[in-house]
């Protein structure tokens, strides 16, 4: 859908822009709002805090997903990773680290149609869940030399991960005699 005059949260105008085009930069950098001058804008502490947390978040979740793995049921897991992609995506955003708020809101949007039945949980959701995981400590390590006097460089291929995070949410995944068939 093109909106005419779409204006981001920063008021920024976007003529013949769709929706999503500006509030999610694509992989060019053209309304990338993650820069050296944004990140260094934000409190350093608050910053070294989150990527330290951050890191640890992730970890955390990348053995949870080891366990769920052999229990895909188990909605203790489910409500701890979701919970950690949770955290992780507003202190991002109150940051104003757009990629990591981007990748974590996709993820735990996943994660909440699982949760609230409308989508089956399932072993590529954890592999996509993983990988997002994956993609958000590059970032943090790139916010870290960031901190340390590098300029950023936005991590490739971030907004291709968030749209298949985001289309994973409207396959439906069924069983046929122990084979996975998409719907």
């Amino acid at each position: 859908m093109i909106i005419k005059g779409y204006q981001d949260r920063d008021g920024r105008e976007f003529l013949n822009a769709s929706k999503r085009e500006a509030e999610h930069p694509n992989d060019s950098g053209v309304f990338n709002e993650m820069t050296t001058e944004r990140i260094l804008s934000q409190d350093r502490s608050l910053l070294e805090e989150f990527i330290a947390e951050t890191r640890n978040q992730c970890h955390a979740v990348k053995c949870l997903f080891l366990a769920l793995a052999k229990d895909p049921e188990n909605k203790e897991l489910i409500n701890t990773i979701f919970m950690a992609f949770h955290t992780i995506k507003s202190a991002a955003g109150y940051l104003q680290l757009t990629d990591i708020n981007n990748l974590a809101h996709a993820a735990e949007s996943l994660i909440s149609m699982t949760q609230k039945m409308q989508l089956q949980f399932h072993i590529s959701h954890i592999d996509l869940l993983l990988e997002a995981g994956y993609y958000i400590v590059s970032i943090v390590e790139q916010v870290e030399k960031t901190l340390q006097g590098e300029g950023y460089q936005r991590i490739q291929g971030v907004d291709s991960l968030i749209t298949h995070l985001e289309s994973s949410q409207l396959e439906r995944h069924c069983s046929v005699e122990g084979t996975t068939v998409l719907q």
